[in-house]
């Protein structure tokens, strides 16, 4: 995975580092459920994100 902050230089994630982030309580509590109607656990539906997907 690659990020970049603010613009500026890229970085690259291996696969076994943590990435945080701040999300509103009511997005936390829903975003589950929602991800389980469609068949995906939390762990699975963010690593198909970091890697471009969904």
């Amino acid at each position: 995975m690659t990020m970049s902050f603010n613009g500026s230089e890229d970085a690259t994630l291996a696969p076994n580092q943590l990435v945080q982030t701040r999300i509103g309580g009511a997005l936390k509590a829903e975003a589950p459920a929602m991800l389980a109607a469609m068949g995906l656990p939390v762990s699975d539906a963010a690593r198909s994100l970091s890697e471009g997907g969904l």
